[in-house]
């Protein structure tokens, strides 16, 4: 999958999604929250590469899931995410896999992109 037009799974994802080992790549999201913005379900075995988020809404990011309550499993991210956060009265997050882990798991998964938080009100994650 290669676009510019993405636009993201917006509110709630409770289902399965399975990469399969197949890769999503060459996409961009301005002012998303990932591919997913809210995982309450199971992502598993999935490639993302050469996409690039960039969000300056002060939105927790990452770039499969903006927050994960779920499970996100076997994937991999080859791709860079950056948010600017420099108002608001809340921190934001910003994470390779996921911005932010509210009671979710990440299991066996590897973030190689960079990983760019700005703002006083940023906080980066590692994976």
């Amino acid at each position: 999958m290669a676009s510019s037009n993405y636009k993201m799974v917006s509110g709630k994802f409770e289902g399965v999604f399975d990469g399969a080992g197949y890769s999503i790549k060459g996409m961009e999201g301005y002012n998303e929250r990932g591919i997913f913005e809210k995982n309450s379900g199971t992502i598993k075995n999935l490639v993302v590469e050469d996409v690039s988020f960039s969000n300056k809404s002060s939105y927790n990011t990452g770039v499969i899931a903006g927050v994960n309550y779920g499970t996100i499993e076997n994937c991999v991210v080859k791709s860079d995410v950056t948010v600017t956060a420099e108002t608001g009265g809340a921190r934001y997050a910003v994470g390779g896999i996921a911005g932010l882990l509210s009671n979710g798991k990440i299991i066996n998964c590897s973030n190689f992109g960079t990983i760019t938080g700005i703002g006083n009100y940023c906080r980066r994650g590692r994976i």
